[in-house]
């Protein structure tokens, strides 16, 4: 029965299956990170949009995995209560790699023990972490704090901790 030309996840897998009978081989992906996300949410999720040049241009990805244990001793700004910081990071202008943590509420010793792939690092690049109080009604929240890991860093494994 005709649609309106939507493409369903039904879709992408019978597609899918299809060149697996014609001998391809064939990996369905989700968006890192989102255990939720269908195949079509994939396909305009900033991790596509992000790998889509070097996958038509047949360049390497390469990718990183950052774990972000915690953070010691941050500054308490809210009037009530404790700080409810959380760590956004991202590769330096490249907004598609994005990430954060969950938010730890009442917290100025917050550990969030959270670990991801970044797929787009390029030698040179650098890794920048934010940390952010999260304020009901607020974009980001109060700014807690910067730190940057440099790219050489990155490429020597670097397993330590940064300081804002």
């Amino acid at each position: 029965e005709p649609g309106d030309g939507t493409i369903v996840a039904s879709s992408v897998e019978a597609v899918a299956r299809q060149w697996v009978t014609e001998g391809a081989q064939v990996r369905l992906l989700k968006e890192p990170g989102k255990s939720d996300s269908s195949h079509k949410a994939l396909v305009a999720c900033p991790f596509t949009v992000g790998m889509l040049p070097k996958l038509l241009m047949s360049q390497a990805l390469t990718p990183i995995c950052i774990t972000v244990l915690g953070a010691r001793g941050l500054r308490n700004s809210d009037r009530i209560g404790l700080s409810d910081p959380y760590c956004r990071f991202q590769i330096t202008g490249k907004p598609s790699s994005k990430l954060q943590t969950e938010v730890v509420h009442d917290s100025l010793d917050p550990d969030w023990n959270f670990t991801e792939t970044i797929y787009a690092f390029d030698a040179g690049d650098n890794v920048r972490f934010t940390v952010f109080d999260m304020d009901t009604g607020m974009t980001d929240g109060d700014l807690l704090g910067v730190a940057t890991l440099q790219s050489q860093q990155i490429q020597d494994e670097f397993e330590g901790s940064l300081t804002f």
